[in-house]
């Protein structure tokens, strides 16, 4: 019984605080398929959930991430590891690029498979076309995982500080112009919209800044980069 109530506060401590890291990578082809309407992608990337042990994460592993499977697009429970004093269960998943069809309301579609989801806005001018992507949350999915999580631990979870760490590929033929703003660019921060040309077969790394962090964790929706084109 002690070491049943154990592991209750164990796990009740750690999934409150849901912090979450992500990492994989985009490709900015894809951006521009899915804005030119060719339809719905995926990207796999790397999901981590905070643990509150490493030996905590492999007890609970299976039955997390039985809880974990049905909110994400080709699930796979990968491993529990240790990194500054803070230990994940990290998990696999197929994340879907999604385009939005209705550009400047302050929201974008959803994916109704995948608690995440990237959503790309198509915009243009005389000269130019923009291709602007964005991280997403869908909250009845994320609440869905929350209700559940409760009903087993008696506990919601909220979102806190999360991680997304991205690298831009260009797998096409030519070099791409890209902006960014408000986050690290291959380890340097951009306050301002700023452009910067990816060569082919080139990637930049991208990490979201506490502005992209706070806007993904409180309104669901970070913005993370812009493709540029000309026409």
């Amino acid at each position: 019984m002690i070491n049943r109530i154990l592991i209750f506060i164990t796990v009740l401590f750690l999934l409150t605080s849901c912090k979450l890291e992500l990492d994989g990578e985009i490709y900015v082809a894809d951006v521009i398929d899915v804005g030119e309407g060719k339809g719905t992608l995926n990207t796999p990337m790397n999901l981590s959930f905070e643990m509150s042990s490493e030996n905590k994460c492999n007890e609970d592993k299976k039955e997390i991430s039985n809880i974990l499977k049905n909110y994400f697009i080709n699930f796979v429970a990968k491993d529990c590891y240790s990194e500054d004093f803070n230990s994940f269960l990290r998990i696999g998943a197929d994340i879907p690029i999604i385009k939005d069809l209705v550009s400047g309301d302050g929201q974008v579609v959803l994916s109704d498979k995948s608690v995440i989801s990237f959503a790309v806005v198509k915009g243009e001018n005389e000269q130019l076309q923009y291709y602007t992507s964005y991280i997403a949350l869908n909250s009845p999915l994320f609440e869905s995982i929350s209700k559940k999580i409760k009903d087993k631990y008696y506990q919601t979870l909220k979102l806190n500080k999360t991680k997304i760490e991205l690298a831009i590929n260009n797998d096409g033929r030519e070099a791409e112009e890209v902006r960014f703003a408000s986050s690290f660019v291959n380890g340097k921060p951009v306050v301002f919209p700023q452009n910067f040309k990816i060569e082919r077969r080139q990637k930049i790394d991208f990490l979201g800044s506490d502005v992209t962090t706070a806007a993904f964790d409180q309104d669901k929706l970070a913005y993370i980069f812009t493709v540029i084109k000309d026409k």
